[in-house]
């Protein structure tokens, strides 16, 4: 189910640039819909779903949270995906957020921005 509803996440980051309201809004949806789609096909699944209990963990969120990463679930959700994602992710960043955590996590990786 985790990485069924990252692949849902994906296309909704892709596609959309949106506030968070919005966005935490849509991600509950579909992952309702998703819910009703697994009762529908009798497949079993967590009740109270969430991305950081099932993929989180926790010394690396702690790393995150370290390094600038804001401490809300949907932010925690997004550096989960990012983590798991095969190709670079497209960050929709008008607040500067993911540009100062990305700089600060990979800072001894000596990260160069061009």
């Amino acid at each position: 189910m985790a990485i069924a509803l990252i692949n849902y996440f994906k296309i909704i980051h892709a596609l959309h640039a949106i506030s968070k309201y919005v966005l935490c809004t849509c991600r509950q949806r579909v992952t309702a819909d998703f819910i009703t789609l697994c009762n529908q096909l009798d497949i079993a699944y967590t009740a109270n779903f969430s991305l950081n209990a099932i993929l989180g963990e926790p010394v690396k969120v702690r790393e995150w949270l370290l390094a600038g990463l804001p401490n809300d679930s949907l932010s925690i959700d997004n550096a989960i995906v990012v983590a798991n994602a095969r190709r670079w992710p497209l960050m929709i960043d008008p607040q500067g957020q993911a540009n100062k955590w990305i700089k600060n996590l990979e800072r001894s990786s000596n990260l160069q921005v061009l």
